[in-house]
């Protein structure tokens, strides 16, 4: 009687035992590659290379908020931006009115230009914030500042990462952004169009022709993506593996550590081990709580001359308002002066609580104002939040969409026709150039929207 022997599988040779010291090895390693210490190391590595690019440029760094600043040392830093890549992802582009960046106009007609800094993470050479997003805003400014300029209208993208077809379907877009932007009577001024420039660790050596053209004619803003896609040899401390977009989700790594505090530390911070990191950082956190100023003295939102928004009184306290509105936390609050009613104390909690609580409570601050405003058309109010960018941000909209003029005067008079959402996005304008960092969560605007829109 013959007897059938049937080949073995793959789970009868590799042992079980094996395969569970492979799965803990690669697992090991992919922790190591990730580690704070090897982020650092990397972002270290690409603020050189970051900087380098403005040297040989001669222009200003601007950090494309919140990655940017990572690679960005303060001393050379000029101003921020606020580019959001999901603006340029395939399908959603879009010119936003939240981020209008006029700031940026400022800078580049100052300096001649600019480079914006941006990373991202492995598997892409550029950020679609710096590949497309940017592109879009640049466009769209030219064509409303240069009406008479067909030959700057155009949409410029990067060839090697944005397709044909996908550029020829945000172009085609552009005359509806141009006219959204108009429509919000935003006032800018710029004597040279933008010249949208990108520039990456591996092509570098078109730098200075690409930026010298642009200049012929027009403002260079070079799109400087920080991070390397296939980086080479890359010097980094020992025991370091190069991350690509190390700065990217800051909030899931690095244990409370901001990118200003990583610059005034740098040194002490690279030459830790990745065992006493945690513990160094925790440490520096601890200390500059102590000795930094968290909040932001208040500014005027113009043309108005009398709404403030911030997180804070200011140098000159709170007694030179009329009313303030303060929506901070209670332990943040200072001792207020309610017997005479000049303090509207409404703490709010952070996030999507919040917002839906100014839902409820924004028609009674909206009828105090009323009757401050009735007996002192000129009062100064002074909204304040825990960011100065987000429920503060909303009710100084619902406040100067009310009672604010075309020309900023206050009336007491609350406006009853004419407030669409198109005006209430041309008044959002006015903060947003004021506070170019102003943000505003879409909760906080749906409830604005909510009550004035009722």
């Amino acid at each position: 009687m013959s007897t059938t022997t049937s080949d073995p599988d793959l789970a009868n040779i590799l042992f079980p035992s094996a395969s569970r010291s492979i799965s803990t090895f690669v697992r090991a390693s992919t922790r190591s590659r990730l580690s704070i210490r090897s982020r650092l190391a990397s972002i270290a590595a690409d603020a050189q290379f970051a900087t380098s690019i403005s040297d040989i440029t001669g222009l200003p760094l601007v950090a494309n908020e919140r990655c940017g600043s990572w690679y960005v040392p303060p001393p050379r830093k000029a101003g921020g931006v606020y580019f959001k890549s999901t603006d340029g992802h395939f399908g959603q582009w879009r010119f936003s009115a939240r981020r209008l960046n006029v700031q940026l106009l400022g800078i580049v007609r100052e300096c001649g230009g600019c480079v914006i800094v941006d990373s991202t993470r492995r598997g892409k050479s550029v950020p679609d914030a710096l590949a497309k997003t940017v592109p879009v805003w640049a466009a769209v400014w030219n064509a409303l500042l240069f009406p008479e300029r067909a030959d700057v209208h155009g949409l410029r993208t990067p060839e090697d990462v944005v397709g044909r077809s996908e550029h020829a379907q945000i172009e085609a877009r552009l005359d509806g952004f141009v006219a959204e932007l108009r429509a919000l009577e935003v006032e800018a001024e710029l004597d040279k169009p933008l010249r949208p420039v990108w520039v990456t660790q591996a092509s570098m050596h078109r730098l200075e022709a690409e930026v010298d053209e642009a200049r012929r004619d027009g403002y260079p803003l070079v799109l400087c993506t920080a991070s390397g896609k296939d980086v080479g040899d890359v010097a980094l401390p020992e025991g370091c593996d190069y991350v690509q977009g190390a700065a990217d989700d800051a909030e899931a790594w690095a244990c409370g550590l901001t990118p200003e505090l990583f610059w005034a530390k740098r040194e002490e911070l690279l030459h830790c081990d990745e065992d006493g990191l945690p513990d160094l950082i925790g440490k520096l956190v601890e200390e500059a709580q102590g000795t930094t100023e968290a909040g932001r003295n208040a500014v005027r939102i113009e043309p108005t001359r009398s709404v403030w928004v911030g997180t804070d009184y200011g140098a000159s306290g709170q007694g030179s308002y009329d009313m303030i509105i303060d929506m901070r936390p209670v332990k943040d609050q200072l001792e207020q002066d309610q017997s005479r009613g000049k303090t509207l104390a409404s703490p709010f909690e952070p996030g999507k609580l919040g917002s839906r609580a100014l839902r409820r409570v924004l028609p009674s601050i909206l009828d105090k104002v009323g009757a401050a405003l009735a007996t002192n058309p000129k009062a100064e109010i002074l909204i304040a939040c825990a960011t100065g960018k987000d429920f503060s941000v909303g009710v100084a909209l619902a406040l100067i969409c009310m009672f604010a003029s075309d020309d900023g005067q206050m009336t007491s008079q609350p406006r009853t026709a004419g407030i669409d959402k198109e005006f209430i996005r041309k008044r959002l304008g006015w903060i947003m150039v004021c506070i170019p960092d102003a943000n505003p969560s879409r909760a906080t605007l749906q409830s604005v929207n909510a009550v004035l829109l009722a």
